[in-house]
């Protein structure tokens, strides 16, 4: 299974000599909302573009890492805090349901470990997973680097700004999974979108695809392992 992180190409050579690492006692992209855990790698088979944006600056160019995860220990992964907090909104025997989102997300976060067996289930459900330990270099294969005008333009086009909910991953999943594959050029194979078309209008769609794909080839795809 190949999984992938966003992050700053401007951080892309430490992590290929080091690993990529949890942010510890760094500082987290999420001061908007409840910080990520800092024990963990956050991995997603749909939004890589979309956290590397969230964790660079604006202007800055953006690396999407490609993750095979059999070069990865399979008892680190675990859920995502924010699937475990929306699909047990009803359940009153885990975090307590009178309490709110931010509180029961936390709580999540706190435990993560606790719920490890889910880890595949949240990536079905949500798109995301978590790794706790340091991912090695010779995981990670691929990193494909995105300027900040050809990412917004795949917002304005490809519609790659997600809500990361579960209702919208049920709907839009195929979307975003599609656009990793693209993001490195993988062309075949693409799962069935029934979102894919936007405009009625035979040659409106055309120019929109001829547009993508123009964009799409601005993306510099690097091998990083033999």
């Amino acid at each position: 299974m190949k999984l992938f992180h966003g992050t700053a190409a401007a951080n892309v050579p430490a992590i290929l000599a080091h690993g990529l690492k949890p942010r510890g006692k760094g500082r987290g992209n999420w001061k908007h909302t409840v910080d990520s855990c800092p024990d963990a790698v956050y991995l997603t088979d749909a939004y890589g573009l979309y956290y590397a944006h969230m964790g660079t600056k604006p202007g800055e160019r953006m690396a999407v890492l490609e993750v095979d995860t059999t070069n990865l220990d399979m008892w680190a992964f675990a859920p995502d805090e924010d699937w475990l907090e929306q699909v047990t909104r009803k359940d009153a025997t885990l975090a307590p349901i009178d309490k709110s989102m931010d509180y029961r997300t936390r709580w999540y976060r706190r435990r993560l470990m606790h719920f490890a067996q889910f880890w595949l289930d949240s990536l079905k459900g949500l798109g995301n997973c978590t790794y706790h330990g340091v991912i090695p270099a010779k995981a990670i294969t691929r990193v494909a680097y995105v300027d900040a005008k050809t990412n917004l333009d795949l917002i304005m086009v490809a519609g790659l700004d997600p809500m990361i909910h579960v209702t919208n991953y049920r709907i839009c999943g195929p979307k975003y999974r599609n656009g990793m594959r693209r993001l490195f050029g993988e062309l075949v194979e693409l799962e069935h979108d029934d979102l894919e078309r936007i405009h009625p209008d035979p040659a409106m769609e055309a120019e929109r695809a001829a547009f993508l794909a123009a964009t799409w080839a601005r993306v510099q795809v690097a091998h990083t392992a033999p």
